[in-house]
């Protein structure tokens, strides 16, 4: 029998972007469901017939959906607008000269979107960084940064490909979902905890006769409750944040890869990114929360593909 043809590299990167999309969506729709639903069983009174009365409990949940989907559109419009602040108006940026706006455009066509470069204050020297806000798609350079575009043309050129991978594959707008859900979703999370301690509170004060300790053995009779929803949302908490992490990891093997077919692979830019610090535990549980992989899986990555697969 023959053996399977292994996959092309377009075929490889191609499939890092969909299961780095995949697994986000995912994400996006569990952070949206779990808190909807703690939501739906702490308050059915006030949500029976909040907006849908259609019947317990489906009522519960529409009603708790629909808040979410509210707090959400409102949030996400904020946060657009603040980002939207941060740029300059069309055409009204300082003029940083035609080398870096003509290597964007070259880069941009390749990936068949429209970009605009805007410098912006050495604050954060040496980023680059991508916006986007509504139509417009934005690379962000610090002024320092810009001297490289003839120091380092290569290397320059490949990081700017990089950004504009994440601005040709969405992922400013994704990462503003993934900070507007998480935010609405911790909220609600929150607010059912809240709920509980509230619930557990009033019984202890209305069912105990007063005293230090005939309170102390009110406390040690519902300690049980309190410590499983601690313990529940917490983990699940803490197991969504790892796989977002897990998640961006992912799409930044792809935007290296993608930035190595069109500008050519350039390990040595890698180089210059820090490198984690510490003992062995450190580095582990600074690679495990990072958004960024390891300097030294991307460089492998660049030459091997599949790498990225196995970095988490």
């Amino acid at each position: 029998m023959d053996a399977e043809p292994a996959p092309t590299a377009a075929a490889t990167i191609s499939a890092m972007r969909r299961e780095s999309q995949l697994r986000t969506g995912l994400l996006i729709l569990i952070v949206c469901i779990i808190p909807c639903s703690l939501i739906a069983s702490s308050f059915p009174e006030q949500l029976s017939d909040l907006l849908l009365p259609v019947g317990p409990p489906l009522t519960h949940v529409i009603n708790a959906v629909v808040l979410f989907a509210a707090a959400f559109v409102a949030m996400f419009v904020a946060r657009t607008q603040l980002a939207r602040r941060s740029l300059w108006p069309p055409g009204a940026g300082p003029i940083i000269g035609p080398t870096v706006p003509r290597m964007a455009s070259e880069l941009a066509a390749k990936l068949g979107i429209h970009v605009e470069v805007q410098p912006f204050g050495g604050i954060r020297d040496g980023e680059i960084e991508s916006v986007m806000v509504g139509d417009r798609s934005v690379i962000r350079i610090a002024t320092p940064r810009l001297r490289e575009a003839k120091r380092d043309p290569d290397g320059f050129r490949y990081m700017l490909a990089h950004e504009l991978t994440h601005l040709a594959a969405g992922d400013p707008q994704t990462d503003r979902r993934i900070l507007c859900a998480y935010s609405i979703g911790g909220l609600f999370m929150l607010i059912a905890f809240g709920n509980v301690l509230w619930n557990v509170g009033g019984v202890i004060l209305t069912d105990t006769p007063f005293g230090l300790q005939a309170l102390m053995m009110g406390v040690r009779t519902v300690w049980l409750p309190i410590f499983a929803n601690i313990a529940s949302m917490g983990t699940l908490a803490v197991l969504l944040f790892l796989e977002t992490r897990s998640a961006l990891r992912l799409r930044e093997f792809h935007a290296d890869a993608v930035a190595a077919s069109l500008a050519g692979p350039h390990p040595d830019v890698l180089n210059r990114l820090s490198k984690m610090k510490g003992g062995q535990i450190r580095r582990f549980f600074g690679a495990l929360l990072s958004d960024h992989p390891d300097r030294g899986l991307r460089r492998l990555a660049l030459a091997q593909r599949s790498a990225a697969f196995r970095a988490d």
